[in-house]
């Protein structure tokens, strides 16, 4: 089973904040500006959900641990140098706190799922990256997340209450990606317009705007960023992805384009 989950991403996020070193005291501050970027380039991690050697080449210092606790992922050949490998099951990385944006920000990635059409473990969507983690009804109480959805891209946006997911965005693309191959993805928030917008190698694919379709600004529940599952069914994390990952980045500010990551491999 866990062969047939396994699929690839090299996930790619940004936040951008006007001083990148006020960024662990003040999130969303304003301006814009660099404040994370993980490679996952290193040759071994310690794996034990304690250590924080998933590198951030930021200079802020907001090293991500591979969990879980003896199983967690490990490096291999990824699109860019290396990339962690996750199993599906349970596998996840924790790149700590602070990352619950509520005005704006971009996140992008590569990603190469071993089956792009597929529902996960538990018949729901896999989880890609976010902060989607506390186990309340219709999602209330929850931050903002990019999933791959059963046969399509999508994003959930909590509004700023945390009473509701204030915006969900699907698209299925076109020409449907093959097994295994590489794709750039990338979810551009701007809360000022409202406005969300998903990219798909380098073009944009989807966008709502307008607050009867996007929240002004977003929920900040306090819950850490991670990468592949969810983590509100803690110790048994839920939704996971089976995948490859690198060059993550994150960038604050909803101003951001979702271009750069080139075609798909």
């Amino acid at each position: 089973m866990r062969d047939r989950l396994l699929h690839a991403l090299c996930l790619v996020l940004w936040v951008l904040a006007m001083d990148p070193f006020s960024f662990a005291a003040d999130v969303d501050g304003p301006g814009s500006g660099l404040v994370g970027h993980w490679t996952f380039d290193e040759c071994s991690w310690a794996g034990d959900c304690v250590t924080a050697d998933m590198t951030d080449g930021s200079g802020l210092g907001r090293h991500g641990i591979a969990c879980i606790d003896g199983d967690a992922p490990f490096p291999v050949p990824g699109k860019i140098g290396n990339a962690a490998r996750f199993d599906g099951l349970s596998q996840y990385a924790d790149m700590g706190s602070g990352f619950n944006f509520t005005s704006g920000f971009t996140a992008s990635l590569w990603v190469a799922l071993d089956d792009y059409d597929w529902c996960g473990p538990t018949g729901k969507s896999q989880h890609i990256i976010g902060t989607h983690h506390l186990p309340t009804p219709a999602g209330r109480g929850r931050g903002w997340g990019i999933y791959w959805d059963c046969d399509g891209l999508a994003w959930e946006l909590t509004n700023g209450s945390g009473s509701a997911i204030g915006s969900y965005g699907y698209v299925q693309p076109s020409p449907f990606p093959e097994n295994g191959s590489w794709h750039h993805v990338a979810l551009v928030y701007d809360g000022a317009i409202p406005a969300a917008t998903l990219y798909w190698d380098g073009a944009p694919i989807y966008s709502e705007s307008g607050v009867a379709n996007v929240p002004g600004s977003l929920y900040d529940n306090g819950e850490p960023l991670t990468v592949n599952c969810l983590l509100y069914t803690s110790p048994s994390p839920r939704d996971c992805v089976s995948n490859l990952v690198c060059r993550l980045l994150l960038e604050k500010g909803g101003g951001g384009g979702g271009g750069g990551g080139g075609g798909g491999g």
